[in-house]
């Protein structure tokens, strides 16, 4: 009867412990790559969540001019209100009431752009602060590329601007491309990564295009030439005349007497 292993059989079973190990371990490493994926994932759509929120809330206060921007009064240029944008790069005038306080007007503008560096950014200034004044700022780093899209009713464009529409766009479509913070550092850089960008579309209507648009068009359309068509005149019964008076008499004094 044999007792013990021998060296081949030791080795043998050496050998497939280390396969199995190597299997579990490699198991272990991919849930764990899933489950960061995944967690990254859901914080990207967290950020795109936030954003899109923020977006929605100063795209409900915009207020929009009916008549011409940038009007010029005497040496000074006074710039209404509106929305004006690019593919990348969008401003907005809001009325923020909740700003409302005695060093600041509830009137404000949002800047947004995708910037190459700072990702999606958010600047907000008061109206009524000097254009030299910086405002409260906020950037998502996460967010490494999107663009801006205007709808205007019929068709989409890759520009606006009130001052030529002379109302704000019916809907706001935001592409958004998200990675992780470090991720998105390596794709600034231009390093190859592992991770490839990921795709959000979002799309916001505004309520103030359509306002805007109606009173325009109601300044603008010349009313209807009305038809003129003769009152009609009743017919009265003619009231017979009363019979003239009496001479005066000659001894009628100054006092009415006789």
């Amino acid at each position: 009867m044999r007792k013990g292993l021998t060296l081949l059989e030791l080795l043998l079973a050496t050998s497939m412990l280390i396969v199995l190990f190597g299997i579990v371990g490699n198991i272990v490493l991919l849930f764990s790559r899933m489950e960061s994926h995944r967690a990254q994932y859901a914080e990207q759509q967290r950020i795109v969540r936030n954003w899109t929120r923020l977006l929605n809330d100063d795209f409900r206060s915009v207020i929009q001019d009916a008549e011409q921007l940038n009007k010029t009064v005497g040496s000074e240029t006074i710039r209404h209100f509106g929305v004006a944008g690019t593919s990348t790069q969008l401003r907005i005038d809001i009325s923020d009431y909740s700003w409302r306080s005695a060093e600041s007007s509830e009137l404000r503008t949002i800047f947004y752009e995708f910037h190459p560096i700072y990702g999606f950014t958010r600047r907000e200034r008061d109206y009524a602060a000097p254009k030299s004044a910086d405002g409260a700022s906020q950037s998502a780093l996460e967010i490494v590329a999107g663009n801006f899209r205007y709808f205007d009713g019929a068709s989409w464009h890759e520009h606006w601007a009130s001052l030529d529409r002379k109302s704000a766009p019916s809907a706001v479509e935001i592409t958004f491309y998200a990675l992780p913070q470090s991720e998105a550092q390596r794709w600034r850089s231009r390093q190859r990564g592992t991770l490839e960008p990921v795709l959000n579309r979002v799309l916001i209507q505004v309520p103030s295009a359509f306002r805007a648009y109606e009173s325009y068009q109601r300044v603008q359309a010349p009313r209807p030439p009305q038809e003129e068509r003769p009152i009609p005149t009743p017919s009265l019964p003619v009231a017979p005349r009363p019979p003239a008076p009496p001479p005066p008499s000659p001894f009628h004094s100054l006092f009415g007497d006789d």
